[in-house]
């Protein structure tokens, strides 16, 4: 599999005598800044990232009755770590993207195992997961555009950048172009994005993305509206400001993930209002 951007983003799959091509004109609506300088791809083998919680969140959680919560279905594989004094969890990467290097990072070997495991073809896991990390990029380049460091708020950050992938691979999908099947790479995305709500850590602000894919299914101009609004906030939302700090809360992993509506009001507050 090859991937690469250039001015606005094209992605290239090679297979056999096949070759996909997105077109600037498909996403330019989404993706930001007009012109967007040219960043690197490589491809490497694998990577393991921690995730910690506190103990006295752990302790919470466990007890938690299962039927209340479904995050306490996933403790069983959090262990102690002395050092940092904190539970932690262990997962394989499938990408990331480097800011300081301006980089994007695909772990070959975490999206073929991902992609036997789901079932689905080695370019689902691995295309959506190149727009995802395409996306942070493109939020690096509107904070340099805007003359201000690339600074984000994670649990932003991240849910913007599913929302983001989401609609792109939507409108492709939609659109029914090229040789991939897009509705796949689409099925494989939303199923992935939407099981993070019940996961522990900082996942559930990705899983808060695929709530804001369904609330804008309908709005488009609205969804690309709160997309180019954050594009715009980049390194500009105060962190210590009591709405960001409650949106951060709302999707900490204490939270029963059920009041999408209250995190949609928050985060409007922050974009729009701040």
């Amino acid at each position: 599999m090859c991937v690469s951007s250039g001015r606005g983003p094209h992605v290239y799959l090679d297979d056999s005598d096949k070759a996909l091509k997105v077109n600037q004109h498909v996403t330019e609506p989404l993706w930001g800044p007009d012109a967007v300088d040219r960043t690197v791809l490589e491809i490497k083998d694998s990577k393991v990232r921690r995730s910690y919680i506190s103990k006295s969140t752990f302790e919470k959680l466990k007890k938690t009755p299962r039927t209340e919560e479904p995050k306490r279905l996933i403790l069983d594989g959090w262990k102690w770590d002395s050092e940092q004094n904190k539970y932690f969890s262990e997962s394989n990467l499938l990408g990331e993207y480097v800011p300081s290097e301006k980089k994007v990072l695909l772990y070959e070997k975490t999206i073929d195992e991902v992609s036997i495991q789901d079932h689905v073809p080695e370019y689902c896991v691995g295309i959506s997961t190149y727009i995802h990390e395409v996306f942070h990029y493109v939020h690096h380049a509107a904070a340099e555009n805007n003359g201000r460091a690339y600074e984000t708020i994670r649990e932003i950050e991240e849910a913007m950048t599913e929302f983001s992938t989401l609609l792109l691979l939507d409108k492709l999908s939609n659109q029914g172009s090229g040789k991939v099947a897009w509705d796949k790479v689409l099925d494989w995305a939303k199923q992935s994005i939407e099981s993070k709500q019940n996961y522990l850590g900082v996942f559930p602000a990705y899983g808060f993305g695929y709530y804001l894919f369904n609330h804008f299914s309908n709005d488009e101009a609205e969804a690309v509206k709160w997309i180019k609004q954050y594009n715009q906030k980049i390194g500009a939302i105060d962190k210590k400001n009591r709405y960001v700090k409650w949106y951060q809360q709302m999707l900490n992993p204490m939270y029963p993930y059920k009041d999408e509506k209250l995190c949609l009001e928050l985060l409007h507050s922050i974009l729009f209002n701040l």
